[in-house]
Protein backbone atom coordinates (compact mmCIF):
# COMPACT_ATOMS: atom_id res chain seq x y z
CA UNK A 1 0.00 0.00 0.00
CA UNK A 2 1.15 3.62 -1.03
CA UNK A 3 1.88 6.08 1.85
CA UNK A 4 -0.98 8.41 1.91
CA UNK A 5 -0.43 11.71 0.29
CA UNK A 6 -0.73 13.53 3.57
CA UNK A 7 2.00 11.97 5.37
CA UNK A 8 4.31 11.99 2.69
CA UNK A 9 7.40 14.98 3.48
CA UNK A 10 7.00 15.90 -0.23
CA UNK A 11 4.03 17.90 0.95
CA UNK A 12 6.58 20.16 2.33
CA UNK A 13 8.70 20.51 -0.95
CA UNK A 14 6.22 20.05 -3.68
CA UNK A 15 8.77 21.94 -6.34
CA UNK A 16 11.22 18.98 -5.98
CA UNK A 17 8.72 16.89 -7.69
CA UNK A 18 8.15 12.82 -8.02
CA UNK A 19 9.10 11.57 -11.13
CA UNK A 20 12.11 9.80 -11.92
CA UNK A 21 15.75 10.82 -11.85
CA UNK A 22 17.95 10.64 -15.14
CA UNK A 23 21.16 8.25 -14.35
CA UNK A 24 23.44 10.64 -16.44
CA UNK A 25 24.90 12.39 -13.29
CA UNK A 26 25.72 9.36 -11.92
CA UNK A 27 27.76 7.88 -15.26
CA UNK A 28 28.57 10.18 -17.50
CA UNK A 29 31.78 11.40 -18.13
CA UNK A 30 30.88 14.94 -19.62
CA UNK A 31 28.49 15.59 -16.80
CA UNK A 32 31.63 14.60 -14.54
CA UNK A 33 33.62 17.74 -16.10
CA UNK A 34 30.66 20.03 -15.73
CA UNK A 35 30.57 19.54 -12.23
CA UNK A 36 34.08 19.90 -11.70
CA UNK A 37 34.28 23.32 -13.51
CA UNK A 38 31.27 24.64 -11.86
CA UNK A 39 30.44 22.85 -8.64
CA UNK A 40 33.99 21.82 -7.03
CA UNK A 41 35.74 24.32 -8.45
CA UNK A 42 33.41 26.96 -7.25
CA UNK A 43 32.15 25.80 -3.85
CA UNK A 44 33.29 25.88 -0.05
CA UNK A 45 34.80 22.73 0.65
CA UNK A 46 36.27 21.24 3.51
CA UNK A 47 39.60 20.21 3.85
CA UNK A 48 40.23 19.56 7.70
CA UNK A 49 39.73 20.60 11.12
CA UNK A 50 41.56 23.43 13.51
CA UNK A 51 42.42 20.43 16.01
CA UNK A 52 44.73 19.50 13.06
CA UNK A 53 46.84 22.97 13.28
CA UNK A 54 46.62 23.54 16.75
CA UNK A 55 49.88 25.87 16.93
CA UNK A 56 51.66 28.62 14.96
CA UNK A 57 53.42 26.56 12.02
CA UNK A 58 51.35 23.14 12.03
CA UNK A 59 50.54 22.91 8.53
CA UNK A 60 49.00 19.74 6.14
CA UNK A 61 48.98 19.26 2.64
CA UNK A 62 45.55 18.39 0.77
CA UNK A 63 46.06 16.99 -2.76
CA UNK A 64 42.62 17.36 -4.71
CA UNK A 65 41.79 15.28 -7.96
CA UNK A 66 39.23 17.53 -9.12
CA UNK A 67 40.43 19.98 -9.89
CA UNK A 68 43.70 19.42 -9.99
CA UNK A 69 45.55 20.61 -7.68
CA UNK A 70 47.66 20.59 -3.96
CA UNK A 71 46.79 23.02 -1.22
CA UNK A 72 48.73 23.88 1.58
CA UNK A 73 46.96 25.03 5.00
CA UNK A 74 48.76 26.01 7.35
CA UNK A 75 48.45 28.18 11.09
CA UNK A 76 51.01 31.28 10.86
CA UNK A 77 52.37 33.04 13.90
CA UNK A 78 49.90 35.51 14.18
CA UNK A 79 47.44 32.30 14.69
CA UNK A 80 45.53 32.72 11.53
CA UNK A 81 44.62 29.82 9.39
CA UNK A 82 45.30 30.38 5.71
CA UNK A 83 45.61 27.97 3.00
CA UNK A 84 47.58 28.77 -0.65
CA UNK A 85 48.52 26.60 -3.63
CA UNK A 86 51.14 24.26 -2.97
CA UNK A 87 53.31 26.09 -5.75
CA UNK A 88 56.41 27.40 -5.71
CA UNK A 89 56.20 30.96 -7.70
CA UNK A 90 59.81 30.14 -9.16
CA UNK A 91 59.24 27.70 -11.39
CA UNK A 92 56.12 26.16 -10.06
CA UNK A 93 58.02 22.83 -8.45
CA UNK A 94 55.25 21.36 -5.51
CA UNK A 95 56.53 23.42 -2.41
CA UNK A 96 55.99 20.46 0.66
CA UNK A 97 56.04 16.75 -0.50
CA UNK A 98 54.75 16.00 2.72
CA UNK A 99 51.63 15.28 4.66
CA UNK A 100 51.38 17.15 7.47
CA UNK A 101 54.12 18.73 10.51
CA UNK A 102 54.55 21.01 12.77
CA UNK A 103 56.25 23.76 14.49
CA UNK A 104 57.46 25.65 11.16
CA UNK A 105 58.68 29.02 10.61
CA UNK A 106 58.29 28.50 6.62
CA UNK A 107 58.22 26.87 3.93
CA UNK A 108 61.87 25.72 1.82
CA UNK A 109 61.42 24.83 -2.19
CA UNK A 110 63.37 21.35 -2.59
CA UNK A 111 64.45 22.38 -5.97
CA UNK A 112 65.98 25.67 -5.46
CA UNK A 113 65.85 27.02 -2.20
CA UNK A 114 63.20 29.62 -2.45
CA UNK A 115 61.68 30.34 1.09
CA UNK A 116 58.31 31.33 2.35
CA UNK A 117 56.96 32.25 5.61
CA UNK A 118 53.95 31.20 7.54
CA UNK A 119 52.18 34.06 5.85
CA UNK A 120 53.03 33.31 2.56
CA UNK A 121 55.11 35.43 1.71
CA UNK A 122 58.29 35.02 -0.17
CA UNK A 123 61.04 35.99 2.20
CA UNK A 124 64.30 34.87 0.67
CA UNK A 125 65.58 33.64 -2.75
CA UNK A 126 68.93 32.48 -3.38
CA UNK A 127 71.45 34.54 -5.60
CA UNK A 128 68.90 36.95 -5.97
CA UNK A 129 71.12 39.10 -7.45
CA UNK A 130 70.88 37.11 -10.54
CA UNK A 131 67.34 38.09 -11.44
CA UNK A 132 66.09 40.42 -13.38
CA UNK A 133 63.11 43.15 -11.75
CA UNK A 134 62.18 40.25 -9.09
CA UNK A 135 59.45 41.49 -7.45
CA UNK A 136 59.35 39.67 -4.21
CA UNK A 137 56.29 41.07 -2.21
CA UNK A 138 54.47 40.05 -5.48
CA UNK A 139 55.94 36.37 -5.45
CA UNK A 140 54.06 35.26 -1.98
CA UNK A 141 52.38 32.14 -2.40
CA UNK A 142 48.82 32.17 -4.38
CA UNK A 143 46.59 32.32 -1.48
CA UNK A 144 43.42 30.52 -1.65
CA UNK A 145 39.68 31.84 0.14
CA UNK A 146 39.82 30.11 3.51
CA UNK A 147 37.41 29.98 6.31
CA UNK A 148 36.60 28.33 9.43
CA UNK A 149 33.09 27.41 11.02
CA UNK A 150 32.85 25.52 14.32
CA UNK A 151 36.58 23.91 13.94
CA UNK A 152 35.71 23.31 9.96
CA UNK A 153 38.43 24.68 7.84
CA UNK A 154 37.32 25.62 4.21
CA UNK A 155 38.69 26.18 1.05
CA UNK A 156 37.19 27.92 -2.16
CA UNK A 157 39.34 27.54 -5.19
CA UNK A 158 37.41 30.40 -7.31
CA UNK A 159 39.60 33.44 -7.66
CA UNK A 160 36.30 35.32 -6.30
CA UNK A 161 33.83 33.53 -4.65
CA UNK A 162 30.30 33.82 -6.14
CA UNK A 163 29.37 33.31 -2.11
CA UNK A 164 30.60 34.11 1.00
CA UNK A 165 31.08 31.08 3.13
CA UNK A 166 28.11 32.11 5.30
CA UNK A 167 26.05 32.54 2.77
CA UNK A 168 27.12 28.90 1.76
CA UNK A 169 26.62 27.49 5.24
CA UNK A 170 22.76 29.38 5.04
CA UNK A 171 20.31 28.00 7.54
CA UNK A 172 23.08 26.04 9.56
CA UNK A 173 25.24 29.02 10.23
CA UNK A 174 24.08 29.47 13.83
CA UNK A 175 22.72 25.80 14.60
CA UNK A 176 25.74 23.69 15.79
CA UNK A 177 27.91 26.40 18.04
CA UNK A 178 30.33 24.06 20.42
CA UNK A 179 28.71 21.19 19.21
CA UNK A 180 31.94 19.92 17.60
CA UNK A 181 34.34 20.99 20.62
CA UNK A 182 35.82 18.58 22.80
CA UNK A 183 36.09 15.83 20.77
CA UNK A 184 39.02 14.25 19.33
CA UNK A 185 39.52 12.38 16.13
CA UNK A 186 39.49 8.71 17.69
CA UNK A 187 39.93 7.03 14.00
CA UNK A 188 40.65 7.88 10.21
CA UNK A 189 39.87 5.71 7.70
CA UNK A 190 40.83 6.26 3.84
CA UNK A 191 39.14 4.32 0.47
CA UNK A 192 39.78 4.87 -2.98
CA UNK A 193 36.28 2.95 -4.71
CA UNK A 194 35.07 2.21 -8.24
CA UNK A 195 31.92 4.54 -7.82
CA UNK A 196 30.75 8.13 -8.37
CA UNK A 197 30.88 10.51 -5.45
CA UNK A 198 27.33 11.21 -5.38
CA UNK A 199 26.22 7.15 -4.49
CA UNK A 200 27.88 6.93 -1.01
CA UNK A 201 26.48 10.62 -0.51
CA UNK A 202 22.86 9.17 -1.64
CA UNK A 203 22.67 5.97 0.80
CA UNK A 204 24.40 8.32 3.29
CA UNK A 205 20.86 10.42 3.55
CA UNK A 206 18.29 7.82 3.39
CA UNK A 207 17.40 4.91 5.95
CA UNK A 208 15.30 2.89 3.19
CA UNK A 209 18.19 0.66 2.78
CA UNK A 210 19.19 0.32 6.64
CA UNK A 211 17.25 -3.18 7.66
CA UNK A 212 18.54 -4.60 4.71
CA UNK A 213 22.33 -4.05 4.66
CA UNK A 214 22.75 -3.14 8.40
CA UNK A 215 21.78 -5.59 11.04
CA UNK A 216 23.91 -4.21 13.75
CA UNK A 217 21.91 -1.01 13.50
CA UNK A 218 19.65 -0.59 16.26
CA UNK A 219 16.59 1.52 14.49
CA UNK A 220 12.74 1.68 14.45
CA UNK A 221 10.21 4.16 13.63
CA UNK A 222 8.25 2.67 16.44
CA UNK A 223 10.47 3.37 19.45
CA UNK A 224 9.06 7.28 19.56
CA UNK A 225 5.63 5.76 19.14
CA UNK A 226 5.96 3.57 21.94
CA UNK A 227 8.53 4.65 24.25
CA UNK A 228 9.04 1.85 27.07
CA UNK A 229 8.00 -0.73 24.82
CA UNK A 230 10.09 -2.56 22.25
CA UNK A 231 9.68 -2.02 18.46
CA UNK A 232 7.42 -5.02 16.82
CA UNK A 233 8.39 -4.81 13.06
CA UNK A 234 11.56 -4.42 11.05
CA UNK A 235 10.66 -1.27 9.72
CA UNK A 236 12.51 2.44 9.35
CA UNK A 237 11.08 5.66 8.44
CA UNK A 238 12.83 8.97 9.30
CA UNK A 239 11.41 11.11 11.47
CA UNK A 240 12.58 14.21 10.17
CA UNK A 241 13.83 15.63 6.81
CA UNK A 242 14.70 19.23 6.74
CA UNK A 243 15.70 20.33 3.30
CA UNK A 244 18.07 24.05 2.97
CA UNK A 245 18.95 25.55 0.00
CA UNK A 246 22.04 23.78 -0.26
CA UNK A 247 22.03 21.46 2.41
CA UNK A 248 20.12 18.41 3.85
CA UNK A 249 19.85 16.93 6.88
CA UNK A 250 18.28 13.52 8.25
CA UNK A 251 17.08 11.97 11.57
CA UNK A 252 17.72 8.71 12.30
CA UNK A 253 15.69 6.66 14.96
CA UNK A 254 17.16 4.51 17.25
CA UNK A 255 15.77 1.68 19.50
CA UNK A 256 16.78 1.58 22.60
CA UNK A 257 14.97 -1.42 23.79
CA UNK A 258 16.67 -4.41 22.01
CA UNK A 259 19.26 -6.19 24.10
CA UNK A 260 22.42 -4.92 25.02
CA UNK A 261 25.26 -7.02 24.01
CA UNK A 262 27.94 -7.68 26.77
CA UNK A 263 30.44 -5.24 25.32
CA UNK A 264 27.42 -2.59 25.10
CA UNK A 265 26.60 -3.22 28.07
CA UNK A 266 30.41 -1.92 29.55
CA UNK A 267 29.59 0.89 27.72
CA UNK A 268 26.53 2.19 29.61
CA UNK A 269 28.47 1.14 32.36
CA UNK A 270 31.59 3.27 32.09
CA UNK A 271 29.41 6.08 30.41
CA UNK A 272 30.62 5.58 26.88
CA UNK A 273 27.14 6.15 25.58
CA UNK A 274 27.13 7.05 21.82
CA UNK A 275 24.72 6.98 19.19
CA UNK A 276 24.38 2.63 19.32
CA UNK A 277 24.32 2.30 23.36
CA UNK A 278 21.33 4.18 25.44
CA UNK A 279 21.66 5.00 29.11
CA UNK A 280 18.32 3.83 29.45
CA UNK A 281 15.12 2.86 27.67
CA UNK A 282 12.69 5.96 26.77
CA UNK A 283 16.12 8.30 27.92
CA UNK A 284 15.53 11.82 26.11
CA UNK A 285 18.77 13.54 24.75
CA UNK A 286 20.93 15.38 27.17
CA UNK A 287 20.92 19.25 26.09
CA UNK A 288 21.86 20.17 22.41
CA UNK A 289 21.94 22.75 20.06
CA UNK A 290 19.20 23.50 17.45
CA UNK A 291 20.69 21.28 14.78
CA UNK A 292 21.25 18.04 16.40
CA UNK A 293 17.98 16.22 16.97
CA UNK A 294 16.13 19.21 15.66
CA UNK A 295 12.87 17.71 16.51
CA UNK A 296 13.80 16.78 19.67
CA UNK A 297 13.43 12.96 19.41
CA UNK A 298 13.28 10.53 22.55
CA UNK A 299 14.50 7.55 20.54
CA UNK A 300 17.18 9.07 18.57
CA UNK A 301 20.15 7.82 17.30
CA UNK A 302 21.86 10.14 14.66
CA UNK A 303 21.10 12.91 12.55
CA UNK A 304 22.91 12.98 8.87
CA UNK A 305 24.18 16.39 7.79
CA UNK A 306 24.29 16.57 3.70
CA UNK A 307 27.11 20.12 3.46
CA UNK A 308 27.01 20.68 -0.17
CA UNK A 309 28.61 19.44 -2.28
CA UNK A 310 30.76 16.10 -1.20
CA UNK A 311 30.85 16.22 3.12
CA UNK A 312 28.43 13.97 4.96
CA UNK A 313 28.95 14.67 8.86
CA UNK A 314 26.68 12.02 10.97
CA UNK A 315 25.77 13.76 14.61
CA UNK A 316 24.80 11.76 17.57
CA UNK A 317 25.62 11.53 20.74
CA UNK A 318 29.08 11.24 22.03
CA UNK A 319 30.44 10.91 18.30
CA UNK A 320 30.82 12.41 15.02
CA UNK A 321 32.01 11.43 12.29
CA UNK A 322 32.92 13.15 9.03
CA UNK A 323 32.80 11.80 5.52
CA UNK A 324 34.33 13.50 2.95
CA UNK A 325 33.79 12.44 -0.74
CA UNK A 326 36.70 13.72 -3.58
CA UNK A 327 35.93 12.36 -7.32
CA UNK A 328 39.20 11.31 -8.91
CA UNK A 329 36.88 10.33 -12.14
CA UNK A 330 33.35 10.04 -12.63
CA UNK A 331 33.43 6.44 -11.32
CA UNK A 332 36.07 6.43 -9.15
CA UNK A 333 36.05 8.86 -5.76
CA UNK A 334 38.86 9.16 -2.83
CA UNK A 335 36.82 9.08 0.55
CA UNK A 336 38.35 10.73 3.94
CA UNK A 337 36.46 9.01 6.93
CA UNK A 338 37.36 10.26 10.55
CA UNK A 339 35.21 9.37 14.14
CA UNK A 340 35.55 11.87 16.58
CA UNK A 341 35.01 11.23 20.09
CA UNK A 342 35.12 12.53 23.60
CA UNK A 343 39.20 11.42 25.34
CA UNK A 344 39.45 8.50 27.68
CA UNK A 345 40.95 8.11 30.97
CA UNK A 346 41.28 4.42 31.69
CA UNK A 347 41.48 0.91 30.30
CA UNK A 348 37.77 0.43 30.17
CA UNK A 349 36.96 3.03 28.38
CA UNK A 350 39.28 3.07 25.56
CA UNK A 351 38.18 -0.80 25.35
CA UNK A 352 34.28 0.97 24.54
CA UNK A 353 35.86 3.51 22.33
CA UNK A 354 37.59 0.82 20.59
CA UNK A 355 34.29 -1.30 19.87
CA UNK A 356 32.46 2.02 18.63
CA UNK A 357 35.07 2.65 16.46
CA UNK A 358 34.78 -0.98 14.92
CA UNK A 359 30.92 -1.02 14.25
CA UNK A 360 31.21 2.21 12.80
CA UNK A 361 33.38 0.74 10.63
CA UNK A 362 31.35 -1.93 9.90
CA UNK A 363 28.28 0.10 8.69
CA UNK A 364 30.75 2.02 6.24
CA UNK A 365 32.27 -1.42 4.55
CA UNK A 366 28.65 -2.60 4.28
CA UNK A 367 27.49 0.17 2.43
CA UNK A 368 30.73 0.01 0.02
CA UNK A 369 29.84 -3.36 -0.07
CA UNK A 370 26.56 -2.31 -2.18
CA UNK A 371 27.27 1.01 -3.67
CA UNK A 372 30.57 -0.51 -6.29
CA UNK A 373 28.51 -3.10 -7.37
CA UNK A 374 25.34 -0.47 -8.22
CA UNK A 375 27.70 1.33 -10.17
CA UNK A 376 29.04 -1.10 -12.15
CA UNK A 377 25.56 -2.20 -12.75
CA UNK A 378 24.75 1.36 -13.58
CA UNK A 379 24.94 0.75 -17.20
CA UNK A 380 22.37 3.35 -19.70
CA UNK A 381 21.49 -0.13 -21.17
CA UNK A 382 19.82 -1.24 -17.98
CA UNK A 383 18.42 1.94 -16.56
CA UNK A 384 18.31 5.34 -17.50
CA UNK A 385 16.45 6.77 -14.50
CA UNK A 386 15.95 5.77 -10.87
CA UNK A 387 13.07 5.57 -9.10
CA UNK A 388 12.60 7.54 -5.28
CA UNK A 389 10.51 7.00 -2.65
CA UNK A 390 8.85 9.40 -0.35
CA UNK A 391 11.60 8.59 2.53
CA UNK A 392 14.95 8.85 -0.41
CA UNK A 393 13.58 13.00 -0.79
CA UNK A 394 16.88 14.16 0.98
CA UNK A 395 18.53 12.11 -2.29
CA UNK A 396 16.11 14.16 -4.41
CA UNK A 397 16.94 17.11 -3.32
CA UNK A 398 20.85 16.51 -3.82
CA UNK A 399 20.17 16.28 -7.73
CA UNK A 400 18.11 18.90 -7.67
CA UNK A 401 20.47 21.22 -5.62
CA UNK A 402 23.47 20.30 -8.19
CA UNK A 403 21.50 20.81 -11.42
CA UNK A 404 20.50 24.11 -9.90
CA UNK A 405 24.18 25.09 -9.52
CA UNK A 406 25.18 23.96 -12.64
CA UNK A 407 22.59 25.76 -14.58
CA UNK A 408 22.28 28.64 -12.32
CA UNK A 409 24.56 29.22 -9.85
CA UNK A 410 24.16 30.11 -6.29
CA UNK A 411 21.31 31.83 -4.46
CA UNK A 412 22.12 35.36 -4.88
CA UNK A 413 24.39 34.95 -7.72
CA UNK A 414 23.78 36.68 -11.07
CA UNK A 415 23.98 34.18 -14.01
CA UNK A 416 26.63 35.04 -16.48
Amino acid sequence: MNQPADTRWIRNYPDLGTGPLPTEPMISPEHFQIERDRVYRRSWLVVGRVEDLPKPGDWFVKDIASPRTSVLVMRGEDGVVRAFHNTCKHRGSKLSHGRCGGGVKGFVCPLHGWVYDTAGRLAFVPDENEFYQLDKPALGLTSIHCGVWEGFVFINLDRNPAITLDAFLGEIRDSYHGYFDGLEEAAHYTVTANVNWKLLFDVSVEAYHVFNIHPIHPVSDEAEKKVGEPPAKPEIKLPNIILHQLHRLVTVPGNPFRPQSPVEQLMIKYGVVTSFTFPEPGAKPADLPVGVNPGGLPAWSFDVLGLFPNSVVLTGRGIYVTIIMWPEAVDRTFFDIRVYMKPVNNMAERVCREAIIAMTRDVMREDFDHVEPQQSALSPDAISHIQLSDQELAVRHGYAVLQQIIERGFPGEVAA
